[in-house]
């Protein structure tokens, strides 16, 4: 009542913040930079200005979509609780 918490609120407080999706969401965008930066480094991306695989474009396409709906979720999903 007096503005300070009891010690289950605050770790009611604690697992709200850090549920297992929200971290599942975490460890997936973590993967996704990694495999991007991964591409990156061995040259994969070296030739897109050159010629058009549309292998290659999809690939790079799919991931930066996939990363940018990851950060969209987690906003979305944390403005909701």
């Amino acid at each position: 009542m007096n503005g300070i918490t009891s010690r289950d609120e605050e770790q009611q407080l604690v697992a709200k913040r850090w549920d297992i999706p929200h971290l599942v969401k975490w460890i997936l965008l973590i993967l996704l930079f990694g495999l991007l930066a991964a591409e990156i480094r061995a040259g994969e991306f070296n030739n897109l200005a050159e010629g058009f695989s549309s292998c290659v474009w999809l690939i790079l396409l799919l991931k930066v979509l996939l990363i940018i709906g990851l950060i969209l979720l987690m906003k979305i999903q944390r403005s909701l609780k």
